[in-house]
């Protein structure tokens, strides 16, 4: 990402679209199941989590998971990164909804940081939004 300047410069839409997007939200999958690959390994070698709960030591990986997620999207300027995060984090609240309400609770509320720190972070950047690029495009013609 930091060789090719991916998202730091002004692309037109077929870039954006074609080589930018699903790098990204691979990216963004590949950093979501790192964060699982991770945390299902130390469960599996039954790791003590430095004598932290099941419970806590999830919410800790939920808030490093959120942590990772804002500075991808505000120094990377990869909000679509940040909106897989949130899909993910909102499955996990889903999941967790009748068995452990915290942990659905906490990953809700990480989910909605991720979607409301993206419309921020497209609202202050909508002068080069794809939307608008493709304003440009279709308004040329």
């Amino acid at each position: 990402m930091m060789n090719n300047a991916m998202e730091l410069w002004d692309a037109p839409i077929s870039v954006i679209v074609f080589l930018w997007w699903p790098f990204v939200f691979y990216s963004g999958w590949v950093t979501v199941a790192s964060i699982a690959n991770v945390s299902s390994y130390l469960k599996k070698i039954e790791w003590s989590g430095f004598g932290m709960s099941d419970e806590a030591w999830t919410i800790f990986m939920i808030i490093i998971a959120l942590i990772i997620n804002l500075i991808v999207t505000w120094t990377r300027n990869m909000r679509e990164f940040a909106l897989v995060g949130a899909w993910a984090l909102i499955a996990i609240a889903v999941a967790n909804y009748n068995y452990e309400v915290i942990i659905s609770y906490v990953a809700g509320g990480a989910a909605l940081v991720l979607i409301l720190s993206s419309l921020t972070h497209g609202f202050i950047n909508r002068a080069t939004s794809p939307m608008e690029k493709l304003n440009e495009y279709f308004n040329k013609s």
